[in-house]
């Protein structure tokens, strides 16, 4: 029934919330050993540990000397994360985050003190070192934040020959967390105790006694078990349809199946066909004809998506990252922007370095000015270079280079099909659910009407276009001697199941009928009707919000049928279930 599977969502809800209040509440004895002082030394346990890799976990750190504030990430224009790289006590070099803009003051002392030593400036690192608690974690080298904390190593002239180089990172946001983690879990852990408990009295309260209103005695000599038989074949069903009622509803579950099969075939045929359009072009078209992007100065025939190529003899350097694409900058004799992968980087790197030069070779593309506000603020931030908008062309061009090996030139970048594909790919598979559900519902209308023979169900269409048939929501029509369900997409009625979407039977083929009204925190919400039939099982054939209005229309259907079949079981108990095999 519909509020049992409510129930069994509401408690497998409360169980997520007890889970997920526990796990946040699982770092209570990291936050007394915080406030106690008493967490494990980073340096300490490096030592202890021979100075290799520790696992990961809370520690707490002494930092007296900074290398570089090497990267930072922004929330909206102003930055809301900085990377350092530090130099531990084992002299090895690690990366630490934090988004307090204290710790960032006192880390940027910290760096010119560390400048002024290694400068002879200073006799020793500074005076007043910087103690954190921290959360270390692994950092994966390919990563776009490894690359730019290698890269900028590397410029200062640290490289694994000198240095122990650690790929991990040191937070100390996640430390931060940690008291609003474990209130915030406790909480959650108490709400989902209370509503699991609140949730199972409502079971059980419910299982004593859902709905047992208009009960009546099981009335002797009725064969319950009995089921009806298919009269005529489905094709002979949808044939005799006559009424314009029912070939309304018919005809519109059909119009929308077909177009949601329609339309999620047209789906997956768009992308398809960017790449046959490129096939195309790739073995019919010309030799592709690319342009050289140090020969874009005053070209005005040059546009986006055009095939360009540039030859590096410099490793590009990682500038920013944003929506998982990859910006880097590449010096020469001019200046690009260029746009990779990580494993477009790697081979530019190693060709560079093994043979002096690299061709890259991709697509035009010009940078919005979204990106552009971007890249001029990183500029900003790292090397001090302040360029307006209208200087950012002059100094880096207008087109970026987005690189993609296999561009043949025209057509489609096959970045924008694969972010097509998965669009569409999406849209599709909810059309196609969609398609298939109605197809199943149009088929369902088909085979319950199978069950009428030829004479009951001209006498249905007769009655449904007499005068006295009584017409309610959600496509409910009552006739002399007839329930007719048709489709319907009302937000109250609970179509999930197939069986509640249509039906088309005698009264006194109704076994059992009972109130199926949906509680909530034991109130009730929806009114509701559902009849029981051995053939076609439980069908909900009203649901309504609850008001005086509607309880009323709710007890006149009820009367209606009862009256009309006079040996229907009634009421929703455990006698009539048991009656029924239910």
């Amino acid at each position: 029934m519909k509020t049992k599977s409510n129930r069994f969502l509401q408690l497998i809800g409360c169980i997520v919330m007890l889970a997920v209040g526990f796990f946040l509440m699982s770092d209570i004895d990291t936050l007394i050993s915080k406030n106690n002082g008493s967490l494990e030394d980073y340096n300490a346990a490096l030592s202890i540990n021979n100075n290799e890799d520790i696992e990961d976990g809370y520690y707490q750190v002494t930092i007296d000397a900074v290398f570089t504030c090497f990267a930072t990430e922004s929330s909206g224009s102003t930055p809301s994360s900085w990377y350092y790289a530090v130099w531990l006590d084992d002299d090895s070099i690690a990366v630490l985050t934090t988004d307090d803009k204290e710790t960032v003051k006192e880390l940027d002392r910290i760096c010119d003190d560390t400048w002024a030593y290694l400068n002879y400036e200073a006799d020793s690192f500074t005076l007043e070192p910087c103690t954190l608690d921290i959360s270390a974690s692994g950092l994966i080298k390919d990563s776009d934040l490894g690359i730019m904390y290698k890269q900028s190593l590397e410029k200062l002239g640290i490289t694994d020959d000198n240095f122990r180089i650690r790929y991990s990172t040191l937070s100390t946001k996640p430390v931060d967390d940690l008291l609003s983690n474990v209130i915030i879990g406790a909480v959650i852990f108490l709400i989902g105790l209370v509503c699991t408990i609140v949730i199972l009295s409502m079971i059980m309260k419910e299982r004593k006694n859902k709905l047992s209103g208009f009960d009546t005695p099981v009335m002797p000599g009725i064969d319950l078990h009995q089921p009806m038989a298919p009269l005529v074949t489905k094709s002979e069903a949808r044939k005799r349809i006559s009424n314009p009622t029912i070939k309304k509803s018919y005809s519109k579950l059909q119009r929308k199946a077909i177009l949601c099969i329609v339309a999620a075939i047209v789906c997956i045929a768009i992308p398809g066909a960017m790449l046959l359009y490129n096939q195309y072009y790739s073995s019919y078209g010309e030799s592709v004809q690319r342009r050289d992007m140090l020969s874009l100065d005053g070209d005005t025939t040059a546009k986006n998506n055009d095939a360009a190529e540039l030859v590096i003899t410099k490793v590009p350097s990682l500038i920013y990252s944003y929506n998982d694409i990859n910006y880097y900058l590449v010096e020469d004799s001019k200046s690009f922007i260029v746009i990779l992968d990580n494993e477009q980087y790697s081979k530019a790197e190693a060709s560079v370095k093994n043979d002096g030069s690299f061709k890259l070779i991709g697509y035009l593309e010009e940078p919005s000015n979204e990106i552009k506000g971007k890249l001029i603020d990183y500029f900003e931030e790292s090397q001090g270079t302040s360029i307006s908008f209208s200087d950012y062309e002059e100094t880096y061009g207008k087109y970026m280079l987005h690189v993609q090996s296999d561009y043949t030139g025209s057509g489609f970048p096959m970045d924008k099909i694969r972010s097509t594909a998965i669009f569409f790919g999406i849209t599709a598979l909810f059309l196609l659910y969609f398609g298939i559900d109605l197809v199943t519902k149009k088929d369902l209308v088909l085979k319950k009407l199978s069950y009428l023979s030829d004479a009951s169900y001209a006498q249905m269409e007769k009655e449904l276009e007499a005068p006295g048939v009584r017409k309610y929501p959600q496509n409910l029509y009552l006739t002399e001697n007839y329930i007719v369900l048709l489709h319907s997409f009302s937000a109250y009625k609970d179509n999930s199941k197939k069986e509640n979407d249509s039906l088309f039977i005698n009264y006194h083929d109704i076994t059992w009928m009972y109130p199926s009204n949906m509680t909530q925190y034991g109130k009730t919400v929806n009114l509701g009707i559902t009849v029981y039939n051995k053939t076609f099982g439980a069908v909900s054939i009203l649901s309504l919000p609850t008001n005086d209005f509607n309880q009323n229309m709710i007890n006149e259907v009820y009367n209606i049928i009862s009256q009309k079949n006079p040996n229907i079981l009634l009421g929703y108990n455990d006698k009539n279930q048991k009656r029924i095999g239910a």
